[in-house]
């Protein structure tokens, strides 16, 4: 039997027991077989009918309603071949975004088991992560869109307490039910809202256990309490404060402070006045771990640090380093089935190339928060009259299915949902810091853990790594040491929001697929590689905090990024200093590379080149003699038109106007009237995609209607014809493109499309150029990476050493053609190619490449 559907073989059994003993002769049928021959006997009618359109097949699906009556009678109406949707709210920035990175995978490869099961009735299962960050507004935000998209059947999520909080109302208005994984306040869940469900457990058990321990285990008598002010870190405050006093010790201080909050010395000077023996924290781990260095600082070094299972992540331990050794920390866990979670662990890793306890604790809460939605989901999903392959799902009934979960076996345990919803296995563990690792003390299942922690022998090969320098002496000296079973950990700035995120998506999603590669290929010296990506948002702002975030990660070893030239202008600095290389696949500005920068680097092609090729296109061979140009005022925008203005005055050109506008803008049309007046024969635009569409479409309405449009590769993408709409037809717009490899790019493009559901040309162009950056990068680190002194499995990586390997790249074949990079970082392969709209479509017209 495959292993990795042994675990769904298990998980499905007691769904299928179940829906077998509910099922009468009157219902419709669940169960494996009778579904097979209903697919059958239907097949061919469905076949024959595959071709109708309209109301012919949309009417009448069941009990005589078509698809929008039954949409409006408060049903989902699955489309024969359309999947199953389950919504994900998942915090993947925020206070705790590797967590949050878990519990996403954790739901993915609940996806992919339940389809490799073979879905439910002819429909496979996908997931739609949406970011809830963990903070209630954006819960909101996402709980919006969700309760706006008829395909939802239902929400895993969220992650955090105050996301949950606002995803809540709007679900239970919308009748989606929702589980969560990780959300423990006491009040997610309420005999009020029967949409409301959840398989992490409560923190009323929490504080209870973690007050206990502390008084009872740990003979503590006096603590202070501090909270980060959120709905979890607050509530679970609260409930252990009281539990600890009742218990009959005395809490000589309840203080608050904020997520994001560095400095925390003032409230901890005022602590260590009263002496507590002490501090227990409910928060995350960024503040965790500040508040326990600080600790240090002010007089409260002998007060014990304890924290909550939003501080029992890998998160803490590297922000905390040596002042975590000691801290404890509770965790909500379940009852594993050993030989499941051992399936899970192996598909996870292979999926994602790196273990489930590296990036958050509550990945097997999620993968039971999917299975459990699935279940309920074979209990009440009906075929339509017909047989023509519809799945049609009742809001109501599903929201009482998933309540009415009883005995359904999952990786944290038997899970049986009560009256309010809540319908975790388990119990609470306790864990301290003992030589940089959390070993659980006390509490759920211990006795089965840590059966492979060797302290004296870590301790052994942490010394002597090289040339007899330790690992704590290295990274001071300016490497990277990777543990071994370690990933090398690639960081990616990308654009996931702001103007441009569909091409930020496809830049995100050409990197995934280089480390699907490099690790397929075995990675480097028994490491695989991981992608750490984080959202530039082509924001400078936004590309500051990544790097910074980077910066502060000793096992960030250099950077795919970032997409836009302003976000890039952000990182530059930062990496500079922290002596992080980095490799840009889209930022086009001239002066991202340049003499003073040896960290930068890119594939792109410059706007040097892309503007003067586009200046004599318009003069040489459209013969456009007059032209207006207008930018976006970005780096990127505002650069490019610049370039361009001096490109076509000097052949002789005219420019008859030169206006800024802003990213975001939507009504031009007073700088295009304004524009009109001059009556030129071209608009060229340095810009992004939202922007240009606009402006091509207002050109119609201000007296531009026969003025050629002309833009830029932020402008060349499906989301600009997508935008303009009709309005695109006849523009123009430029692509620095690279010299690619026929079969090297079709391979690429089949594994893209089957990972991600879409052709690459859909989402954006610069695929090619991602993929190459983490290439390049990988190609790199392997040529400077040394084994430890003793064998004992670590990797080191000289920084400097990679910077000048980065730069020193010659002959590397990639997807757009040879990588070699010049003296200031420009490692592009190809040329300038112009395309037109024509019938929709973008159509190459001139340039590199042509033949």
């Amino acid at each position: 039997m495959n292993r990795k559907l042994l675990l769904t073989l298990l998980l499905l059994l007691s769904m299928l027991l179940f829906v077998a003993c509910s099922s009468s002769a009157d219902e419709e049928p669940t169960d494996d077989t009778t579904t097979t021959e209903t697919d059958d006997t239907s097949s061919a009618d469905t076949e024959t009918d595959a071709t109708d359109t309209g109301e012919e097949t949309m009417a009448g699906l069941m009990d005589g309603m078509s698809a929008e009556e039954l949409v409006e009678a408060g049903y989902v109406v699955i489309a024969p071949g359309d999947p199953i949707m389950i919504g994900a709210s998942v915090a993947l920035t925020g206070p705790i975004p590797d967590p949050g990175r878990d519990i996403a995978n954790g739901a993915e490869v609940a996806i992919d088991d339940l389809n490799a099961a073979g879905g439910f009735m002819g429909h496979e299962y996908a997931i739609d992560v949406q970011d809830g960050a963990c903070d209630g507004d954006a819960g909101t935000t996402v709980a919006n869109k969700f309760a706006s998209d008829p395909a939802i059947v239902a929400v895993s999520g969220g992650t955090c307490s105050g996301e949950t909080f606002g995803l809540s109302p709007i679900l239970q208005e919308a009748r989606l039910p929702f589980v969560s994984p990780s959300a423990t306040n006491p009040d997610i869940t309420s005999e009020d809202c029967d949409t409301c469900n959840r398989v992490a457990l409560s923190d009323a058990l929490q504080g209870q256990v973690d007050a206990s321990y502390v008084y009872n285990d740990l003979g503590i008598q006096t603590a202070a309490v501090m909270h980060d002010s959120s709905d979890y870190g607050l509530g679970l405050a609260e409930i252990f404060a009281s539990e600890f006093e009742a218990l009959g010790g005395t809490v000589v201080t309840l203080e608050g402070v904020q997520v994001g909050d560095t400095d925390f010395r003032a409230v901890l000077t005022t602590i260590a006045t009263d002496s507590p023996e002490l501090l227990f924290f409910g928060g995350y781990a960024t503040e965790a771990a500040l508040i326990a260095q600080q600790m240090e600082e002010v007089g409260l070094e002998d007060a014990i640090f304890f924290s909550d299972d939003g501080a029992f992540t890998e998160q803490y331990l590297n922000a905390a380093g040596s002042s975590a050794e000691g801290s404890y920390a509770s965790f909500v866990a379940g009852d594993e089935v050993s030989e499941a979670n051992a399936v899970f662990d192996a598909a996870y890793t292979e999926k994602y190339g790196v273990a489930p306890d590296d990036l958050g604790p509550f990945h097997a809460q999620s993968y039971d928060s999917v299975q459990l939605i699935a279940n309920a989901i074979t209990q009440v999903g009906k075929a339509d009259d017909a047989g023509e392959g519809y799945l049609i799902i009742n809001r109501d009934e599903l929201v009482a299915a998933v309540r009415a979960t009883s005995d359904l076996q999952g990786l944290t345990g038997i899970l049986t949902c009560d009256a309010i919803g809540n319908c975790g296995a388990g119990g609470i563990q306790i864990y301290q810091v003992q030589n940089g690792e959390f070993v659980q003390v006390s509490g759920f299942g211990l006795g089965e853990m840590d059966e492979a922690m060797d302290d004296t022998s870590e301790e052994a090969a942490m010394a002597g790594l090289l040339d007899g320098m330790s690992a704590e002496e290295l990274m001071e000296a300016g490497y990277v040491v990777v543990a071994p079973g370690e990933p090398i950990r690639i960081g990616a700035s990308v654009a996931l929001t702001g103007p441009i995120p569909d091409p930020g998506r496809d830049i995100a999603n050409g990197a995934e697929i280089s480390i699907d590669d490099l690790n397929a290929a075995g990675g480097l010296l028994g490491h695989l590689y991981e992608l750490d990506l984080q959202d530039g948002a082509c924001d400078g702002d936004a590309g500051t905090t990544v790097a910074n975030k980077f910066a502060s990660d000793p096992t960030i070893v250099a950077v795919s990024g970032g997409t836009c030239s302003g976000e890039t202008f952000g990182l530059s600095p930062i990496l500079q200093e922290a002596r992080i290389p980095f490799v840009s696949p889209s930022a086009t500005n001239p002066d991202i590379t340049g003499p003073d920068c040896d960290t930068c680097n890119r594939v792109a092609l410059s706007d040097a080149l892309q503007g003067q090729v586009d200046a004599a296109y318009a003069f040489n061979d459209l013969g456009v003699t007059t032209a207006a140009i207008m930018h976006d005022s970005s780096d990127y925008g505002l650069g490019l038109a610049e370039i361009f203005r001096t490109e076509f005055e000097a052949l002789g050109g005219e420019v008859v106007a030169f206006e800024g506008v802003q990213v975001g803008d939507t009504d031009f049309r007073a700088v295009l009237t304004l524009i009109a007046v001059d009556q030129p024969e071209l608009l060229f635009f340095g810009g992004y995609s939202t922007e240009a569409g606009l402006i091509q479409q207002q050109m119609k309405e201000t007296g531009l209607d026969n003025a050629v449009f002309f833009s830029d590769d932020g402008a060349y993408t499906q989301q600009f014809l997508d935008a303009a709409g009709s309005s695109a037809e006849g523009a123009y717009a430029s692509f620095v493109a690279g010299d690619e490899i026929e079969d090297a790019n079709a391979a690429f493009d089949a594994a893209y499309e089957e990972k991600y559901g879409v052709v690459p040309d859909d989402l954006g162009p610069f695929h090619g150029q991602s993929y190459d950056t983490v290439l390049l990068i990988a190609d790199a680190i392997a040529r400077v990476a040394k084994e430890d002194a003793d064998g004992e499995g670590y990797l080191l990586i000289s920084r400097e050493e990679l910077i000048e390997a980065i730069r020193a790249t010659e002959g590397l074949q990639g997807l757009t053609g040879l990588l070699t990079c010049d003296a200031i970082g420009n490692c592009g392969a190809g040329g300038i190619q112009i395309f037109q709209v024509q019938d929709g479509v973008w159509v190459q017209v001139s340039g590199f490449g042509m033949e």
